[in-house]
């Protein structure tokens, strides 16, 4: 079963979008790979915390709901 967005869009579709975009920005930027190491790491480490910020909202916003019931 395929999981989708609000807006329709199939998650497997966006995903690919979403490497093209950066593979096109990555090639676009016309930077060596030991410039853009750190770049990528950087955005990595911002990635991570707003995945892990976002479970934990999730999650307490789950525990909350069933308290409530």
């Amino acid at each position: 079963m395929e999981s989708k967005t609000q807006n329709g869009k199939p998650l497997s579709l966006i995903i690919k979008e979403c490497r093209e975009n950066i593979e096109n920005a990555i090639n676009g930027s016309n930077l060596p790979p030991y410039l853009l190491e750190p770049v990528l790491k950087d955005y990595y480490n911002q990635v991570s915390i707003l995945a892990h910020n976002m479970t934990t909202e999730e999650e307490n916003e789950y525990l909350s709901n069933l308290k409530k019931d």
